[in-house]
């Protein structure tokens, strides 16, 4: 039997359907990253993420019918890093006054989306997943 040497618990919000597929079919492709939710509405990943009690990476956009940074500031202590995903470059600078630990900007390919999930495991003393781990999976 296997073990995974990390486990990260994802969560995405974000109003539009489709963007949550890319973002879910990323998460799928690395091992090291398990799906807990992903949400549409606010209100219910607010109360998911209140049964949860905590995550590791909350992936969030900005522009919904509520404000990703309103809902960062009501959530954050629940969340290790937060990663921005919105299509508009113009709030990066609030999206950091909520201590944002990235901002992507969309369309999001895969390395990027890489790439910053493991600045922030880089930046926070983890081990970064291996590009190995998603070379066995088809883009």
């Amino acid at each position: 039997m296997s073990h995974k040497l990390n486990n990260y618990s994802c969560v995405l919000l974000d109003d539009e359907p489709a963007s949550l597929l890319v973002l879910e079919n990323y998460i799928s492709r690395l091992p090291d990253m398990e799906l807990a939710g992903s949400f549409t509405d606010v209100a219910q990943a607010i109360d998911s993420l209140v049964e949860l009690d905590h995550i590791d990476f909350l992936f969030l956009d900005i522009r919904m019918p509520v404000s990703g940074i309103e809902v960062a500031r009501r959530i954050r202590e629940r969340t290790s890093f937060l990663i921005f995903t919105t299509a508009f470059p113009q709030y990066a600078l609030e999206a950091f006054s909520v201590h944002a630990d990235h901002y992507l900007i969309k369309p999001i390919g895969f390395d990027g989306f890489l790439s910053a999930v493991n600045q922030v495991l880089v930046k926070n003393a983890r081990t970064p997943i291996s590009s190995e781990a998603y070379l066995r999976s088809s883009d």
